[in-house]
């Protein structure tokens, strides 16, 4: 992993301790180095050690992301047809609503929510047995929303990913095959959250903390509207509680954007809805306590 020296001058260090007698060198302001996931806190720093055996302090620094490795996306289809028809995807785009001019997009958006149907009682991603499905609803209007683009273009939602030991091996650029719960895993909300923001701008997503106040939401429905395609995805201060990810889709006649409702949005979960925005301010979902952190990802 690479990162950038971040202030004037950062002391390397034989050991993780203060002190002149473990300074190895002196690092300078835009130097990058290679560091490992080795990490020791001591004298009220985060010591963060170097590939080559020496330390230094992780707050200086600015993780890079390496936009050179790229992992082919786990598009696995056979799975996912045992849960999704597999029409909704793959075929049945040769319409009209499904046009492969990329400036249709938000026409698209609407095709693909009435294509999803979401809200028929029929339909798979409906709430059962405590288990929702807000990510494979996510990922199935992702597949459709860029399905003008060819697999190696488009911007990847993930649903399943690939294991830390299947990534080691496409790494070195070894062969690995697609087996659902050892080399490839389902991404519930909380690691959907993790995997953008580890991996997000690698497959041409921008990311943005609307917790942090990176970007205000009004300014979020103005993407959609102009054709972007975006999610908004907390993370539950609870590993052990469910996240949330919801489609942002353009405004349409009554459903407005507003301060005190929120966004245009399309989603499955404990209700699943086509379209909604909030019933008062009170009851925006992403401002629930619970979240540690939303953010906001559009392409």
């Amino acid at each position: 992993m690479k990162a950038k020296i971040n202030t004037w001058k950062l002391n390397i260090r034989t050991e993780p301790k203060l002190g002149n007698s473990y300074i190895q060198r002196v690092a300078k302001n835009g130097e990058i180095i290679e560091i490992t996931n080795t990490e020791i806190f001591s004298n009220g720093f985060l010591w963060v050690q170097l590939k080559d055996g020496s330390w230094t302090a992780k707050k200086f620094l600015e993780i890079l992301t390496d936009l050179s490795f790229k992992p082919k996306p786990p598009i696995f289809e056979g799975f996912a047809k045992s849960i999704i028809d597999p029409n909704l995807y793959i075929k049945d785009l040769n319409t009209e609503c499904f046009d492969t001019k990329e400036n249709n997009l938000v026409l698209k958006a609407f095709a693909t929510i009435s294509k999803l149907d979401v809200e028929n009682k029929a339909n798979v991603m409906q709430p059962k047995n405590g288990k929702t499905f807000c990510n494979i609803y996510a990922y199935q209007y992702n597949r459709l929303m860029f399905s003008h683009l060819k697999e190696e273009n488009k911007p990847f939602f993930p649903r399943l990913w690939w294991s830390v030991q299947a990534l080691s091996l496409i790494e070195k650029g070894l062969p690995v095959s697609l087996i659902y719960g050892k080399t490839i895993f389902e991404m519930n909300a909380n690691a959907i959250f993790d995997w953008f923001l580890e991996w997000g701008e690698v497959y041409g997503w921008t990311i943005k903390s609307y917790s942090k106040d990176e970007i205000h939401m009004s300014d979020v429905q103005k993407l959609v509207n102009a054709g972007k395609v975006a999610y908004v995805i907390g993370k539950n201060k609870n590993p052990r509680r469910s996240g949330h990810v919801t489609c942002v889709v353009p405004e349409i006649g009554n459903y407005r954007y507003s301060d005190e409702l929120g966004l245009v949005q399309s989603q499955a979960g404990a209700s699943n809805k086509k379209l909604f925005t909030a019933e008062n301010y009170s009851k925006i979902w992403y401002n629930y306590s619970y979240f540690s952190d939303v953010i906001v990802v559009y392409a």
